[in-house]
C-alpha cells in the first residue's frame, strides 16, 4: 500500500540516493503527453531489432548530451543556483533562471491545459472563470504533492510508472491481433532519407527531454557522488526513454496491423486502447491519461519554486513571486494563445539547451567552481553565440526555419555553444597558466 506523509520537507542540505531520484525523472517519459507527442518519432525503425538500437541509442544521447554534463556541474557547485553563477556569472546566471522561469511557466500551463482537456471541461464549452478554478485546484494538488521530499516524490512516482505500464501492457494486449505484424514491420515511405527523418526525429525528442534534463540537475546536487549520477543517468533518462520509445514504435505496427486501425487515421496508443469503445469508455481512458500527466507536472511544479524563489525577500513575503507565477500559469491554461507562447516556448528551450553544451563542457574540464563575479566573459559569450547565430540566420534566411523540419536549430544551438565554450575556456585556461589573460575570463 503506498504511504504518503503529507507536508514532509527534506533538508536541502541533505544528500539523496539515486534509486529514489530515477523514479521521478522516469515519470518525465511514463506519460500520456510524450506517448501522443513522439509516438511516430521512430517510425521509420520500426522492425524490432532496428527500433531496440534506435531508442537506445536515443536514451544514451539525450542522458549525456543534456543530464549528465549539468548535473556533474550542479554537484560540483552544491547547487544549482551556485552552479549557473559561477559558470556564467551573476548577471548572465540570472538571466538563465528567468529562462528557466519562462519555460516552466508555459510548459505547465501547456500540460494543465492538456489535463483540462482530459477531463472533458472543453466539451461543451465552459466558462473561463470556471474552468480556471478546476485548474487552479488542479495546481494547488500537484503543488501539495510535488513539493515534499524527495521520498514522498519519488513514491507518487513509482505509483505512476506502475499506472503508466498498465496503460501500455493493456494498450499491447488489446491489439493482440496485430503482433504478428510486429517481427515484420512496415514499409516506409517519406520523402526524406533515413538520415533527414532520424535528425528530424532527435531534434523533435531532444525539445521535450534537454530543458527537463537540465532542470532535472538542481536535483541532482544533491547525490553523492559521481556514479550516483551515473546511475540516475541510465536509470532515469536512458531506460525510461528508450523503453517508451521502442513500445509505442511496436505498439504503433500492432495498431496498424490490427482490426482496431482505420485508414488514414492514427495508429497511437489511444487508437489502441479508444477504438471500438463507447463515448463513455473513450472519457475513462482520457481520464487515466491525466493521472499520468501528474508525474511531470509535480516535476515541474517543484523545479518551478526552486528556480522562482527570490532569497533576499524576507519569508513571510517569498509566497509573492510563485503566486503570481501560479496565476500566470491558470490564465495562460484558460486562454491559451499559442500562436504567442509557442515562439517564446521555443525561444527558451533554445537557450536552455545551449546553457547544457556549455555546462557539459564544463564538467568535461572539470573546471572548478569559484566565488562568482557579475561576468563570466568564457560563458557569456558562449551563450551569446549559442543564441545569436540561430537567430540571426533565421532573420536573414527565413526558409531555414520551416515548420516541416521541427525543431532545426536547437542541435545546431547547442554544437555552436559547446564548441564555442571549448575553445574559450581552453584558451582562457592556456592563458592563465601563462600569466597572460586576466583570470577574471575562467578563474579556477
Amino acid at each position: 500500500m503506498l504511504r504518503v506523509r503529507w507536508f514532509e520537507i527534506d533538508d536541502p542540505a541533505s544528500q539523496v540516493e539515486w534509486p529514489a531520484l530515477a523514479p521521478i525523472l522516469a515519470a518525465l517519459f511514463f506519460n500520456a503527453v510524450f506517448w501522443l507527442v513522439h509516438d511516430s518519432d521512430l517510425w521509420r525503425f520500426n522492425w524490432p531489432p532496428f527500433a531496440l538500437a534506435a531508442s537506445s541509442a536515443v536514451g544514451l544521447a539525450c542522458a549525456a548530451l543534456f543530464f549528465v554534463g549539468p548535473a556533474l556541474a550542479a554537484q560540483a557547485a552544491a547547487s544549482f543556483r551556485s552552479m549557473l553563477a559561477s559558470a556564467f556569472g551573476t548577471v548572465p546566471g540570472f538571466c538563465v533562471r528567468m529562462a528557466c522561469v519562462v519555460y516552466l511557466v508555459t510548459w505547465i500551463s501547456r500540460l494543465l491545459s492538456l489535463v483540462c482537456l482530459f477531463l472533458g471541461l472543453a466539451n461543451p464549452p465552459r466558462p473561463a472563470i470556471e474552468r480556471g478554478m478546476i485548474g487552479g485546484a488542479i495546481l494547488l494538488l500537484v503543488y501539495l504533492t510535488g513539493c515534499q521530499s524527495v521520498r514522498t516524490s519519488s513514491a507518487l512516482a513509482r505509483f505512476t510508472l506502475r499506472l503508466a505500464a498498465a496503460i501500455m501492457i493493456a494498450a499491447l494486449i488489446r491489439v493482440r491481433s496485430g503482433w504478428f505484424a510486429i517481427p515484420l514491420g512496415f514499409a516506409s515511405h517519406s520523402q526524406y532519407s533515413l538520415a533527414e527523418d532520424a535528425w528530424r526525429d532527435f531534434s523533435d525528442i531532444s525539445f521535450y527531454v534537454a530543458p527537463l534534463a537540465l532542470l532535472a540537475a538542481m536535483f541532482s546536487a544533491r547525490l553523492a557522488s559521481r556514479k550516483a549520477v551515473a546511475m540516475t543517468a541510465l536509470m532515469g533518462i536512458t531506460a525510461p526513454l528508450a523503453a517508451t520509445l521502442l513500445v509505442v514504435t511496436i505498439l504503433s505496427v500492432a495498431t496498424r496491423a490490427s482490426w482496431f486501425y482505420r485508414p488514414s487515421g492514427f495508429s497511437n496508443i489511444f487508437v489502441s486502447l479508444a477504438s471500438g469503445t463507447t463515448r463513455a469508455g473513450e472519457k475513462v481512458i482520457l481520464l487515466i491519461f491525466a493521472v499520468t500527466i501528474l508525474g511531470v507536472l509535480r516535476f515541474s511544479v517543484a523545479a518551478l519554486k526552486e528556480v522562482a524563489t527570490v532569497r533576499w525577500i524576507p519569508p513571510r513575503f517569498a509566497w509573492i513571486p510563485f503566486g503570481c507565477l501560479i496565476s500566470a500559469i491558470v490564465w495562460y491554461s484558460v486562454h491559451s494563445d499559442w500562436e504567442v507562447i509557442e515562439p517564446v516556448a521555443e525561444r527558451s528551450t533554445e537557450i536552455l539547451v545551449a546553457v547544457a553544451a556549455m555546462l557539459t563542457v564544463d564538467a568535461l574540464m572539470r573546471r572548478k567552481f569559484h566565488q562568482p563575479q557579475a561576468f563570466d566573459w568564457a560563458g557569456t559569450l558562449s551563450l551569446i553565440c549559442g543564441i545569436g547565430v540561430p537567430a540571426f540566420v533565421r532573420f536573414w534566411w527565413p526558409g531555414t526555419a520551416e515548420d516541416s523540419w521541427g525543431h532545426p536549430w536547437l542541435l545546431p544551438s547547442y554544437g555552436i555553444s559547446f564548441v564555442v565554450c571549448l575553445f574559450a575556456r581552453v584558451v582562457a585556461r592556456a592563458s592563465a597558466r601563462n600569466g597572460g589573460f586576466s583570470r577574471r575570463l575562467n578563474p579556477d
